[in-house]
């Protein structure tokens, strides 16, 4: 009976270290996941995105008409501005061809309605 508690006692031991072992591993992860993840990600620029000058006119009228009075406007106004203007304007597809041109995708958004309106004539 003794060898039986002894074996018992000592798979008690390892079960505990291991146990004790995982718990301390992962105290020291969240101690240090920080420092951990600012050393192993490191964040490389692939480059500059393309800048487009807008020629089309309705396009340039759309823009004037929603920025009103303000002309000239910062980073923090551009930015949810160009989110509403382009939310109202374009409807994105997941197809992987499309153009990243704003005046071409702006030629394709009223190719798109006027099919729309076809069919729609087409179909009542």
């Amino acid at each position: 009976m003794n060898k039986i508690s002894v074996a018992e006692n000592n798979e008690m031991e390892i079960l505990k270290r291991i146990v004790l072992t995982i718990l301390i591993l992962t105290a020291l992860t969240l101690i240090f996941r920080g420092w951990v993840y600012r050393h192993l990600v490191v964040y490389k620029s692939i480059g500059l995105r393309p800048t487009y000058l807008v020629r089309d006119e309705n396009l340039v009228a759309s823009i004037e008409a929603n920025i009103g009075v303000k002309k000239q406007l910062g980073a923090k106004e551009i930015i949810p501005l160009g989110l509403v203007i382009t939310s109202k304007q374009l409807n994105f597809t997941p197809l992987p061809k499309n153009s990243t041109d704003p005046n071409k995708l702006i030629t394709t958004v009223r190719l798109l309605l006027k099919q729309n309106q076809l069919v729609r004539k087409f179909l009542s």
